[in-house]
């Protein structure tokens, strides 16, 4: 017997010694900390963190080994800039930016630095189709024209003579009218000229080759007699066709567009200044978009409340404290003088069994997802199941007849946690998310077996910063459940009945929320926004004078221009 007893003892002592003794965790944590190496603390005891999250020890040494960490890695930045090495100090300081994200200075350091080594602006290449088109010289287009004055002179004549003084072979339709004109021009160009003239009487020009121009009425009959029509296919790389598409439909008003949706690729057919306006739209429509790192914490805590108290007539396998009122099997009766044996029976009294249980849970699942988009295209998130629901629509027996006959189909509804997020970048960085979050379970059955859904929905638009964080909780679902259980009749006597009866309350909620950290991963491509010269609507007069300039272009690849008959 005493030998057992030291036995137990002992493996009792030896236990007890085993749990106040640290893990081998946390024995490394602690002499990371000891010789001050910061970002293996930082490691290490988030691995703490996650064991032994009830701890607060942990959670407080963790912090503090994260803002030492930010320190340490400050500090290199500053020695790397003064060293000239700015790469590896940004380096260091979005290290630091991650460890402590609330310390302003380290945010306002590295916006700074980020700054210094964004690299200049390049101008981007001329717009514009690659299409070679018959264009005159640039010194024909700037010959000077020193003095000439016209009064009250026809029209017709006021081009010969600019003709002839530029050394230029004139075409004039027979519909320009001779209208008379008064004009003076003095330092100032053949460019500057034809532009005043076709913007003065309704008139384009065509230059045939470098020595020969048409002139004729700016009307659509004219145009399609003397004006060449070019068709050209982009091919669009960043966007979808079709928003380009219905936007140049929508400004420049084209006649003769399409688009291939499986190619992504635009056709445009018309004059050469259609062409080049569509072409200098389409280079400032189609960029590459900025591209975002979404890393989102899922916590879903799950609170349960059980309490259960009163009395209960026992059944076999019913957990409790048994009080149970039997007689003893040798009973000895001895009535005595007055009373007899019959006056006795001997009954078993039914066992009570003492209900006095309270039961609490709390569940916490933790879930790291990164998600990786480009601004405008939304990310998608689906923790869950899909639950059939049926849909039944009516269909008429014979054509023409009333819808009578019923056509039941299902459709699947994602039953869990959806989370959409939408980004967009500003031009000062700043990322702003448009989040949805939605929890939903299935709360039951309604008509027909039909699934009753019970849905928490949280829609917002928040704008942060890179590496700035964001909390979003509320979506919160409660549900309660009494019961009273107890003998037939006796339940609802008052007093007897809540001893007689066993009482059984379930609370039970769950919360999520969910934490929000954006990263630019790459900026939004640079456009150069210009004012672009829309041309004359085909059938309608002109509203702004016509392109007739040459315009700078790259060669044109073999097989990439096509000109449709006339």
């Amino acid at each position: 017997m005493t030998r057992r007893l030291a036995w137990t003892l002992g493996m009792v002592g030896l236990l007890a010694s085993a749990c106040a003794y640290p893990s081998r965790l946390e024995r490394e944590a602690d002499r990371a900390f000891r010789r001050q190496a910061w970002d293996e603390a930082v490691a290490l005891y988030s691995r703490l963190v996650q064991q032994s999250p009830e701890r607060l020890e942990f959670q407080t040494r963790y912090w503090w080994v994260r803002l030492r960490a930010a320190q340490t890695h400050l500090l290199r930045a500053h020695q790397a800039e003064r060293a000239g090495d700015l790469e590896r100090a940004l380096v260091e300081l979005e290290t630091a930016a991650d460890l402590d994200p609330t310390n302003a200075e380290i945010q306002q350091y590295l916006q700074d630095l980020r700054q210094r080594l964004k690299p200049a602006p390049t101008p981007p290449p001329a717009p514009g189709p690659t299409l070679q088109f018959t264009t005159p010289p640039e010194e024909v287009l700037r010959r000077p024209i020193t003095n000439m004055n016209f009064s009250g002179a026809p029209l017709p004549t006021v081009l010969k003579s600019l003709a002839q003084v530029l050394h230029l072979q004139l075409v004039v339709d027979p519909d320009v009218p001779s209208t008379p004109v008064t004009v003076q021009f003095a330092d100032t160009t053949l460019e500057q000229a034809l532009t005043q003239l076709a913007r003065n009487y309704g008139l384009f020009f065509r230059f045939l080759d470098a020595r020969t121009l048409v002139v004729a009425p700016d009307t659509p009959e004219k145009r399609q007699r003397y004006q060449d029509y070019w068709m050209y296919t982009f091919r669009i790389e960043y966007t979808r066709a079709a928003n380009v598409l219905q936007v140049l439909r929508q400004t420049l008003r084209l006649d003769y567009v399409a688009t291939d949706p499986q190619q992504e690729t635009i056709t445009v057919v018309g004059a050469r200044d259609q062409v080049e306006a569509a072409a200098r739209l389409i280079a400032q429509v189609d960029v590459a978009p900025a591209e975002v790192l979404i890393h989102m914490d899922i916590l879903e805590i799950n609170r349960s409340l059980l309490q259960q108290y009163g009395l209960q007539v026992a059944s076999p396998g019913v957990p409790g404290v048994e009080s149970a009122l039997q007689p003893e099997p040798k009973i000895q009766l001895d009535p005595g003088p007055i009373l007899s044996r019959s006056d006795f029976a001997l009954v078993n009294l039914p066992s009570l069994v003492a209900r006095l249980l309270k039961q609490s849970t709390h569940a916490r699942l933790l879930q790291s997802v990164p998600v990786r988009t480009v601004e405008g295209v939304p990310g998608r998130i689906r923790f869950g199941s899909e639950i059939p629901v049926p849909q039944t629509t009516f269909v008429p027996f014979a054509t023409g007849g009333p819808a009578t006959q019923p056509i039941t189909s299902f459709i699947y509804r994602v039953i869990g946690l959806n989370i959409d997020l939408t980004p967009k970048v500003h031009e000062n960085g700043d990322i702003t998310i448009q989040v949805i979050v939605e929890s939903s379970s299935v709360a039951g059955q309604g008509f027909g077996g039909a699934p009753v859904f019970s849905t928490s929905r949280i829609e917002k638009t928040i704008r942060l910063r890179p590496n700035e964080t964001s909390l979003i909780a509320g979506l919160i679902r409660e549900q309660l459940r009494d019961v009273i259980e107890g003998l037939p009749g006796l339940e609802s006597v008052p007093l007897l009945g809540g001893l007689l009866s066993r009482h059984s309350r379930e609370r039970e909620e769950n919360e999520i929320i969910v934490l929000l950290t954006p990263y630019l991963v790459r900026p939004r491509a640079p456009v150069q926004y210009q004012a672009i010269e829309v041309p004359a609507p085909s059938g309608g007069a002109p509203t702004a004078p016509p392109s007739i300039f040459p315009i700078p272009q790259p060669p044109t690849p073999p097989g990439d221009r096509e000109k449709p008959p006339r």
